[in-house]
């Protein structure tokens, strides 16, 4: 068969083609069957769509970051109503631990949120979280409401707004003492929050807090500032501002000794600087970078290595997120 003939029967079958789609266009009702088929076969993708295959791999790349493992006993994502997420279990690679009993969400999710524009949007309910590490350990719930966008490459948050709310929190302390700079003062065995309500806002890889308003009789105070959050989180950059209210309980057998770090305000005020991993706090006169080694350096709150050195960074996630 030389050249024309294969050109020949090309042509041949494509005028056939072209006919047999005139006379099927020609058919009764044919533009109807085909803009239902359509329709059928677009919902049909969207309601079995695999989101859970979607978010394991989203979690997946935040256990490489930031964590040992992820463990889900359950997962059901619902394209319509709520999705719930049960007995969450996450380990950091210092060895604390972090449980969650049941997370049910109303999230908006479609296919294009979660493999092009990588967003998440929805209300969140949080029942039992508990973080425990040797120093310490936190119970309460939180409810909240998320609209955040991800990093494809590192998995981590890069811009949008998180809204939480916390209520009836217990913190439990092994042998915990505040920093040597304002006496070393050890804290009570058991301290109550009676909620939390914390506003952020991430733009740029940048979290601003808006709000971070700790209410109660135990403790009460504010947080503010910002944190440069890095592809390994414990290695984000904090400038963060605590403000306490000396009159709280906690205090109370501490007053005098206290006083001196009282701010104009009525205040103290603790400036938090350094990053996750090494967090510098400072009090009156002195700066957290200049003044040398905390003792908080040497302790552990959150048990996230303290005194040790930033975890390394990985290359190709610092330079994604620059170039973002």
């Amino acid at each position: 068969m030389n050249i024309t003939e294969i050109k020949n029967s090309i042509i041949v079958t494509v005028k056939s083609v072209l006919g047999k789609i005139k006379d099927i266009y020609k058919l009764p009702f044919f533009k109807t069957y085909l803009m239902l088929s359509v329709v059928v076969t677009f919902i049909f993708f969207i309601f079995t769509f695999p989101y859970d295959m979607i978010i394991r791999q989203h979690l997946q790349k935040l256990e490489k970051k930031a964590f040992q493992n992820i463990f889900i006993q359950d997962m059901d994502i619902s394209f319509i109503g709520d999705s719930f997420f049960e007995n969450i279990y996450i380990t950091f690679k210092n060895g604390s631990e972090l449980s969650i009993k049941q997370i049910l969400a109303n999230l908006s999710l479609n296919p294009y949120s979660l493999l092009f524009s990588n967003t998440f949007k929805g209300d969140l309910q949080i029942s039992s979280i508990k973080y425990s590490s040797l120093q310490m350990s936190i119970d309460g719930n939180i409810n909240g409401n998320i609209d955040v966008s991800f990093n494809p490459k590192s998995g981590s948050i890069s811009d949008g707004t998180i809204k939480l709310m916390t209520e009836n929190v217990l913190c439990k302390f092994e042998n915990m003492t505040l920093p040597d700079s304002m006496g070393g003062i050890s804290l009570p065995p058991i301290i109550k929050i009676s909620s939390i309500q914390i506003d952020t806002e991430i733009a740029n890889n940048k979290m601003i807090i808006k709000q971070f308003l700790i209410s109660g009789t135990d403790i009460r105070g504010t947080i503010s500032g910002n944190i440069i959050m890095a592809p390994i989180f414990p290695n984000s950059k904090l400038d963060l501002s605590i403000s306490l209210d000396p009159e709280s309980t906690v205090f109370a057998e501490f007053k005098p000794l206290l006083s001196s770090f009282i701010d104009n305000k009525g205040k103290i005020t603790i400036p938090l600087k350094g990053t996750f991993s090494r967090p510098r706090a400072s009090m009156k006169g002195e700066s957290a970078d200049m003044r040398g080694e905390s003792p908080m350096d040497k302790r552990d709150p959150l048990n996230l290595k303290f005194g040790q050195p930033d975890e390394p960074e990985d290359q190709e996630d610092v330079l994604n997120m620059k170039m973002n």
